[in-house]
């Protein structure tokens, strides 16, 4: 493996290309030889998250948080975990923490506007997406959360649109169901 700045960078690449035990593999390959990085183990929380390993994710925070508390990955990561719970305050305060380190990184807003659907604020969450999609509209992570927020509005057609998008663009493991969600979208969307 070459070095950290790489192992995370394909670490990431799997991750966003939903290839997680992919993911986990080069994490633990790396952790096995680091087994404090903050950094490493905020990455394998956020791939336990989505591999719904909550326990295995918890596990990863817990360590990350006892070596970096105020780190990105460790904030975003805390939120995350909180949403998942149904803890939004608890989300909302450390995706607040993020925010204020960097407000203009593209997890922290993902992350923030679901706090804001979450408490109910579609028009906030929103607006907050189309910030990130309006830097690159290929972001597809926004494009399903929008495509979420479109179908609770009874926006078919636009929930159509973005949920196509990033489909299109992704080749997780998930993207099935996803897929298949579009095309029942497609079928009763208004013409």
């Amino acid at each position: 493996m070459g070095d950290t700045a790489d192992v995370f960078a394909s670490a990431v690449a799997h991750r966003e290309a939903g290839r997680y035990a992919e993911a986990v593999a080069w994490l633990s390959e790396y952790l096995a030889r680091h087994p404090d990085d903050p950094q490493a183990l905020g990455h394998l929380c956020h791939v336990q998250l989505l591999r719904r390993q909550d326990a295995a994710a918890q596990a990863a925070l817990e360590r990350a948080e006892a070596r970096a508390p105020n780190s990105l990955l460790v904030l975003r990561n805390r939120a995350r975990l909180a949403l998942k719970a149904g803890k939004i305050d608890a989300a909302g305060a450390a995706i607040g923490c993020a925010f204020a380190i960097d407000a203009a990184d593209r997890d922290n807003r993902l992350i923030w506007s679901a706090v804001l659907a979450a408490r109910g604020d579609a028009s906030g969450a929103l607006q907050i997406l189309n910030a990130p999609l309006g830097e690159d509209a290929d972001f597809a992570e926004a494009l399903l959360n929008r495509a979420l927020l479109h179908m609770r509005g009874q926006n078919l057609a636009a929930a159509t649109l973005d949920a196509s998008r990033a489909t299109d663009m992704l080749q997780w493991e998930h993207v099935p169901a996803h897929y298949h969600r579009g095309n029942a979208l497609r079928e009763n969307a208004p013409v």
